[in-house]
């Protein structure tokens, strides 16, 4: 059931016009959760106070138009460290914590062209984290293998799909290593490149979905202990379904209509009925914003 959703109410905090990324942690250790976001050329820090209010942002320099964040513990002080896509530089940046809200000076990396998406995981097995990163502008994605004191590999190179809006990283083929989902924008799919354990990839494949795959997500929404996937179809006002078959392989999606002219773009998964049953939530870019739930 297609549920719209309706908050009690809404405290906006000031950013520029082009805030993009977002994500929510504990970045000082106090138990309550924190903000990021990536804003104009900075990534931003407001502090919670567990009333459901924040402090005043502090900024950090990153790269020009930083789109992507993503939040890890890249060099095993179990302090939260952030990783940022600059889409202008065409560059990633690493920001490592130190434990109170505070960040030290960035380190940069170089991406493919226009790098939007940004997910992490251990893709090669040695208790470190590494990162991928989708080139919008391009036809691949980065792959950055971690060392234990933050720092990263040169970029490893994979061809996924032209224009990778969208990952999520997840075991698609139940081989205990962990692969890559992408919405390819383009080209109106999802593509699955399969990891090898070893920090490389191979394998690929694609799912067809709707147009304009803006936004993608794994669960197991059937309950079958098999990953499947959600994949927002900006153009085509819905919300695809693909259900795994823990073999790499996944259905021909079910879709499910968001509305007329409601351009779904950013998707989660979340239990939201206490039903023990994952359900959706769907960030509406068309008309005035909406927010739809999917029970």
């Amino acid at each position: 059931a297609l549920c719209n959703l309706t908050l009690s109410s809404m405290v906006s905090y000031p950013a520029s016009t082009s805030c993009r990324g977002v994500a929510v942690a504990d970045f000082n250790n106090d138990n309550r959760s924190d903000i990021t976001y990536s804003d104009g050329s900075f990534a931003g820090i407001r502090l919670g106070y567990s009333n459901g209010t924040f402090t005043v942002g502090t900024m950090f320099p990153v790269g020009n138009s930083p789109f992507g964040i993503a939040v890890a513990d890249f060099n095993h002080d179990n302090q939260l460290d952030l990783g940022v896509t600059n889409y202008n530089d065409n560059t990633m940046s690493i920001l490592l914590g130190y434990g109170n809200g505070t960040f030290a000076s960035q380190k940069t990396f170089a991406t493919g062209s226009g790098p939007i998406p940004i997910a992490v995981g251990d893709f090669n097995n040695d208790n470190n984290q590494d990162i991928v990163v989708g080139n919008k502008l391009t036809t691949t994605v980065s792959v950055f293998l971690g060392y234990s004191n933050g720092t990263f590999s040169n970029q490893l190179v994979f061809q996924i799909g032209n224009g990778p809006f969208a990952i999520v990283v997840g075991d698609f083929n139940q081989d205990n290593i962990l692969d890559i989902a992408a919405a390819i924008e383009l080209s109106a799919n999802v593509a699955i490149l399969f990891g090898r354990g070893n920090g490389s990839f191979a394998g690929l494949m694609t799912f067809t979905v709707g147009t304009n795959p803006y936004g993608i997500t794994s669960g197991d929404f059937n309950n079958d202990s098999r990953l499947d996937l959600a994949v927002t179809n900006f153009d085509s006002n819905s919300v695809g379904i693909l259900l795994g078959y823990g073999n790499g392989i996944f259905a021909s999606q079910m879709t499910f209509s968001t509305g007329s002219g409601t351009n779904p773009h950013s998707v989660a998964v979340a239990d939201f009925n206490n039903d023990n049953k994952l359900d959706i939530v769907v960030a509406n870019y068309g008309g005035s914003g909406s927010i739809s739930v999917l029970l």
